[in-house]
């Protein structure tokens, strides 16, 4: 076993004070804390005192230990600790674009989605769940998804940086929910809201990619007084049938360009 001085004299935050107490010498270090109030060099009262234990990480087992030390004077001798913590630093945020690199102008993100796609290798099997969740986001500028893969690690972008996944020109994603709409034959799928398209696409994934299902849910000619459609903004599946599957939506539409205010609310689809 060996012992490491954690710190150094003046150290932030609230550091060692004092580099020549003597009553420690036999620790290996004279530093530590020390002082008095009456003499203008003391604490005052409680401080929080806190440094990084940078020398310490992938250590299997740590002991931590506190040397007290005296001297000759014998005045004013003790020290109260009231409570220690240790903790881990949290890591730097990290930002992600999920702009097409070949789109002109910003993807405007609509909705985020948290779902476990796969690896994204592209190999045979690339897209059944490999036990981490991954990033989707519906663009409604650029008229696509973005997935940001996760590389085990807790970050997302491996093996490649950004995938995406073209939709309809002029489509307007809007919203994107997971599910099992083709019975279990791979991998997660994705419903996607297209608002203005006035439908719902699936998009069935088989374990080795994501695939259009065709036809698509169609709100088109569904608003009252107007020609020109529902807008389906937002959605949500669940297994609403109880037949064990998450095949079910529930789609949130407004009125569209010729009908706002007219027709919005819910509409269960089933499967």
């Amino acid at each position: 076993m060996s012992w490491q001085t954690v710190g150094a004299l003046g150290d932030p935050e609230n550091w060692y004070t004092d580099d020549t107490i003597s009553g420690l010498s036999d620790s290996g270090t004279q530093m530590g804390w020390s002082g008095r109030n009456n003499s203008g060099n003391g604490s005052n009262g409680w401080v929080t005192a806190r440094h990084v234990l940078t020398g310490l990480g992938g250590q299997s087992s740590v002991i931590l230990r506190f040397a007290f030390g005296t001297d000759s004077s014998i005045t004013d001798e003790g020290i109260a600790i009231d409570d220690i913590k240790i903790s881990a630093i949290p890591s730097p945020k990290a930002t992600y674009t999920v702009r097409d690199p070949g789109a002109v102008g910003p993807a405007q993100p609509k909705d985020l989605l948290v779902i476990d796609l796969g690896d994204g290798s592209g190999m045979p099997g690339g897209y059944l769940p490999d036990g981490f969740p991954d990033l989707v986001t519906t663009n409604r500028t650029t008229n696509d998804l973005a997935i940001r893969y996760n590389d085990g690690q807790g970050k997302f972008g491996a093996p490649v940086d950004i995938e995406i996944v073209a939709l309809a020109l002029g489509s307007m994603p809007y919203a994107v929910c997971s599910g099992d709409f083709d019975g279990g034959m791979g991998g997660t799928d994705l419903a996607v809201c297209l608002r203005d398209l006035h439908q719902v696409i699936l998009l069935l994934n088989d374990g080795n990619g994501l695939a259009l299902s065709a036809p698509p849910i169609d709100f088109l000619g569904l608003a009252e007084g107007g020609a020109d459609g529902l807008n389906p903004v937002d959605l949500v599946c669940g297994d609403l049938d109880q037949d064990g599957r998450r095949d079910d939506l529930v789609v949130a539409l407004e009125g569209g360009l010729f009908s706002m205010g007219l027709g919005q609310g819910l509409v269960r689809v089933m499967n």
